[in-house]
């Protein structure tokens, strides 16, 4: 008896797991393009509540030009991530199907979109500042005004801002991403709006972009100034009382500050001690 012996191979599944950045998390909602050698299958997906979407020979099969062939290129890429999430990697992956052996699967991940904070800080000492409001614009529309809490933070949730993005996969968004302007309005009383050096007005530009938790905008403002006036004789040391003067402002940097004429004025007389103190002065 002679035996002869035929072996048929198996294909072997196109697995791709989606999963939530940092975590062993399953996401539901992705959706994935596809081709083999260059030709493009189409679209795959969402995700269902696994983050699994697997494709069969039955469904890819007709896309391999040559049977014969030992093995064939699979391209997998994300093109839209679930709602509330960024695509942390938009290229390709790439591997090699072989008959008769099992295809690793293509693993993706997400990252929800970053919350904002703006911190306001004392230039001085670092202290966090309350009551500083901020408008933030993302693109260019404008989202709101927030104002910093007791610990000199104001956050802005994704659930905030949400309704302002539209399609973050969208041809619409640049390279970098969303940009967020963060623009001091009104400062806290007792505090000069200073001047960002990054921009050179009272504005900060980022850009939400993938694997951020955070994007932190800190803005830092220095506390008003008090100026101290000493009169002296001009014979010898002495200190003198009773010297009148008048102050007034002739440049504001901020020239909210003085109200509504822009101009600060201040007048006194020196004491015991030859000394006068005009306190609170803006820069």
């Amino acid at each position: 008896v002679h035996q002869i012996c035929f072996i048929n191979y198996t294909y072997p599944e196109i697995q791709i797991k989606m999963g939530v950045a940092g975590s062993d998390e399953p996401l539901a909602g992705a959706v994935f393009e596809v081709m083999i050698d260059g030709q493009n299958l189409g679209t795959f997906g969402p995700t269902g509540p696994d983050g699994t979407i697997a494709i069969s020979q039955n469904i890819y099969g007709q896309f391999l030009n040559n049977e014969n062939q030992d093995s064939w290129t699979v391209g997998v890429r994300e093109v839209a991530a679930p709602d509330g999430y960024l695509i942390d990697d938009p290229d390709w992956q790439f591997a090699e199907i072989h008959r008769g052996t099992e295809l690793q699967p293509f693993v993706f991940t997400d990252t929800k979109y970053p919350e904002i904070h703006i911190l306001k800080r004392d230039r001085d000492t670092g202290d966090p500042v309350a009551g500083t409001s901020f408008r933030v614009e993302i693109n260019g529309v404008d989202i709101g005004t927030v104002v910093t809490e007791d610990d000199g933070v104001a956050t802005i949730t994704y659930e905030d801002y949400e309704r302002f993005l539209g399609d973050i996969n969208g041809d619409e968004v640049s390279q970098d991403g969303w940009g967020v302007t963060v623009t001091e309005v009104e400062v806290t009383p007792g505090y000069n709006k200073d001047l960002q050096p990054e921009s050179g007005d009272f504005s900060i530009t980022k850009h939400l972009q993938p694997n951020q938790s955070v994007l932190e905008f800190v803005f830092e403002d220095t506390p008003y100034r008090d100026l101290l006036i000493r009169k002296y004789d001009s014979t010898n040391s002495w200190l003198l009382q009773g010297a009148h003067f008048y102050l007034e402002s002739i440049t504001l940097e901020n020239p909210e500050a003085a109200g509504p004429d822009g101009v600060v004025t201040a007048d006194g007389v020196t004491n015991e001690n030859g000394e006068l103190l005009f306190e609170d002065l803006p820069n």
